[in-house]
Parts: C-alpha cells; sequence; structure tokens
C-alpha cells in the first residue's frame, strides 16, 4: 500500500488536496486471500471555506477487492469553525465477479464533535441494488461512527 498527496498548503490539508492510492495483496492460501492490485485517485476541495465537494474514483485487477471499479462524489458543509460536517455522496460500483449486478450507493451523514477529542457520526445509506443482496432492489442501512482522537 503506498498514498501520495498534494495540499497547496499544511494549513488546509484536511480541505483541499489531492491523493492517488496504490495497493497489492499478495495471494494467502491459508487465509482464503487471493491476488489483487488496484489504484485510486481522490481528492477535495473547499469554497468558502465552509463547502466541500469530494470525489473518488478506483481501479482493481485480481480478486482481492469486492469491487473492481468504483467512483464517488459528494459534497459536504462545514460549520462550527469545521467542527460539524454534513454531507451527501453518491457511490457507483461494479463488482469483480460479473454475476453480481452494479451497486449504487446514496450517502447522508452529520460529523458532530462532543469534545476536542470525541466526534460522532451518524449516517444513513439507501443501497441500490445491492450487489451481494440479489432478492432485494434497494436497501436502507444505519450506521453510527465514534471517533475517538487520543
Amino acid at each position: 500500500y503506498a498514498e501520495i498527496g498534494w495540499s497547496p498548503s499544511s494549513a488546509v490539508i484536511d480541505l483541499r488536496g489531492i491523493h492517488l492510492t496504490l495497493w497489492h495483496a499478495d495471494q494467502r492460501v491459508a487465509e482464503g486471500v487471493p491476488e489483487g492490485e488496484g489504484v485510486a485517485v481522490g481528492g477535495g476541495w473547499s469554497f468558502d471555506k465552509e463547502w466541500v465537494v469530494f470525489g473518488r474514483a478506483g481501479q482493481s485487477t485480481g480478486a482481492a477487492s469486492l469491487m473492481r471499479r468504483t467512483f464517488t462524489a459528494g459534497i459536504s458543509h462545514i460549520w462550527k469553525a469545521y467542527f460539524d460536517v454534513f454531507g451527501l455522496a453518491i457511490n457507483y460500483s461494479e463488482p469483480t465477479d460479473q454475476q453480481l449486478r452494479n451497486q449504487t450507493t446514496l450517502e447522508t451523514f452529520l460529523k458532530v464533535k462532543v469534545t476536542q477529542n470525541i466526534a460522532v457520526t451518524p449516517s444513513f445509506q439507501l443501497l441500490i441494488n445491492p450487489a451481494l443482496n440479489p432478492q432485494e432492489d434497494i436497501i436502507g442501512v444505519a450506521g453510527l461512527r465514534l471517533r475517538l482522537a487520543l
């Protein structure tokens, strides 16, 4: 795994920048892990220190990754001095197993900084044509993340 990125300055590294990620996974027969490799490019850019547009595109070969191609785009709004963030995103993914359906995911999230070291992020995802569940056309998934910075 290797990643390289660029930002116009260290002061805005979380708000403006692009990055390139390369990865490789060796086959591990005993663990049932197939070989694979991939590349992804992504980034985000803030406007008026309140709005951030972001995106990511990735491609993989081999069977180590569930998806062989994925594209994400979104927008987020920052308020309260960069602490709280509301966002919307859309993702389109093509599974490595071409017998599976291509999947679209819509997500909304709200990151709330509770204290200087703790952030809580409730989220909701709507999976359209879920790749791993061909019996359903739409699935809703609620999530809750906790970030603890030590």
